[in-house]
């Protein structure tokens, strides 16, 4: 027992070196605070449990990059675009074609995807349609119908 108090106090020596090396909060307490903080201690009425309140105060370097950002950017009145601008303009230029090429290509890609899903489809009515009743029997009505949808696409696409 007599160990562990040693270990603990050791410990809370170790803490308050550590707290008192900290670094200092980002914001910054204002002067008033300041002054109420110092005659509360010379009042003798510390309150170590609660810590001060950190002012919303703004840095002032943060401030001023945030002013900067805020500002347009003049425009030279003689220059129609900036250089990057027309950069862009003649990118879109010179792949026009390779993305219209790419378009076609998805397009392609889309219309054979869904070609696909149609026969799969296809394939499994007719297989529902080809099997017999409950009493063995061939359904022609569902074959006919399904046989039927067929034809009508492809006279749809001739």
């Amino acid at each position: 027992m007599i160990q562990k108090a040693k270990v603990k106090k050791a410990y809370a020596k170790i803490k308050a070196r550590e707290l008192e090396n900290a670094p200092k909060p980002i914001f910054s307490v204002s002067q008033s605070e300041d002054n109420n903080n110092a005659e509360n201690r010379r009042d003798g009425e510390e309150h170590a449990s609660q810590p001060e309140p950190a002012s919303m105060e703004m840095h002032p370097e943060r401030q001023a990059m945030l002013d900067a950002m805020s500002k347009p950017k003049p425009v030279n009145s003689n220059n129609s675009g900036d250089e990057q601008g027309r950069r862009k303009r003649r990118q879109k230029r010179a792949f026009a074609k390779e993305l219209e090429i790419a378009e076609k290509r998805k397009q392609e890609m889309e219309r054979r995807r869904k070609e696909k899903e149609l026969k799969q489809k296809e394939r499994e009515a007719m297989a529902r349609a080809k099997r017999p009743d409950q009493y063995g029997r061939k359904r022609l009505g569902r074959e006919s119908k399904v046989l039927l949808s067929k034809v009508q696409r492809l006279v749809g696409q001739v």
